[in-house]
């Protein structure tokens, strides 16, 4: 999948109090970590790598610095156990495009993405896109966002 994170399965209220959308990067109302985004694929679908993209325009301080991913088969609403860590990364510095190899890929439905920390203080946290692909996709590929445009998907 590669999508603008959005913050719940559902499309409650509260999902619109996680992000802005008036901005061409992803941004969070705050900086209240853990900041959880959850995904859900239609199909079951290989996870190899985790990809993040920073926009240009946003400053490197609003930038993810860790995270951790978890994945499941069945849906964590409905059975929370089922969601098993994958990995949690650190990026070293502040970069653009950055890509993670997960150490034992797995198949998954449903994915957590929860962000721990930025490289700075800031009001909040930005992101272009993030990214969960498996082994067929080669990220040195897909493109990069540009600054002060739209976001190229």
């Amino acid at each position: 999948i590669r999508r603008r994170p959005r913050s719940t399965l559902d499309r409650s209220s509260a999902a619109a109090d996680v992000y802005k959308r008036q901005f061409k990067a992803w941004r969070s109302v705050d900086q209240s970590f853990p900041i959880v985004l959850m995904f859900k694929v239609r199909y079951r679908s290989p996870l190899q790598k985790v990809i993040i993209w920073n926009h240009p325009d946003e400053p490197t301080a609003t930038y993810i610095k860790e995270l951790q991913v978890l994945a499941s088969l069945d849906d964590p609403r409905t059975n929370p156990e089922a969601m098993v860590e994958i990995g949690r990364f650190k990026v070293s510095t502040p970069d653009s495009k950055v890509v993670f190899d997960v150490e034992t890929p797995v198949t998954f439905r449903f994915a957590t993405i929860r962000i721990l920390s930025t490289f700075g203080q800031a009001e909040y946290v930005s992101a272009s896109e993030l990214g969960l692909f498996g082994p067929s996709r080669d990220p040195e590929r897909i493109p990069m966002p540009r600054g002060s445009g739209p976001i190229p998907i």
